[in-house]
């Protein structure tokens, strides 16, 4: 049994609401546009988990259609812009790549961030979702549990969007 008393009952609650609020998002995503889709899901990692980026990217269609979100932390990892950002990232988004982690070099920051990888993936819709962090002990189970069930709720979402927005 989990003692849901003190600090780690506390924790424990935040993370089932966390957990409850991304199960709840596609309901607001629909009718939603891909490209909004993924900056929700990249605005609403970033303010979940203990990471200081969150990267999504989607191929979705049979036109192939990218769409990408970039959150940073400036604080932390400097004022890069997205094209920046997304030059750094897409050496970890080879289709064939394993979920898992890495290290990512910050060229100019005397400053390295462990990267961890997640496929996104519903029929038509592909893609990954990176976080990353100074910390070296990521993912943590739930933030490995939480990017998970973000990749599956969005690639659903995706697949709707992209289905909507290429009949209209």
């Amino acid at each position: 049994l989990i003692d849901t008393q003190g600090s780690e009952g506390a924790e424990f609650r935040r993370r089932i609401r966390d957990l409850v609020a991304l199960t709840a998002l596609p309901a607001l995503w629909i009718g939603r546009r891909p490209s909004a889709i993924v900056d929700s899901v990249a605005d609403t990692l970033l303010a979940m988990l203990d990471v200081d980026l969150v990267s999504v990217h989607v191929r979705s269609g049979e036109a192939v259609a990218r769409t990408e979100a970039v959150r940073a932390d400036p604080s932390v990892v400097g004022n890069r812009t997205s094209a920046e950002w997304l030059s750094l990232l897409h050496p970890l988004l080879d289709q064939n790549r394993p979920q898992g982690t890495t290290t990512l070099a910050i060229p100019g920051a005397d400053l390295d961030l462990t990267a961890y990888v997640v496929p996104l993936g519903y029929r038509n819709v592909r893609g990954h979702i990176i976080i990353a962090s100074r910390r070296s002990d990521i993912p943590t189970q739930i933030e490995s549990t939480l990017c998970q069930v973000a990749a599956n709720e969005a690639g659903i979402a995706l697949q709707e969007a992209d289905l909507t927005y290429r009949l209209q």
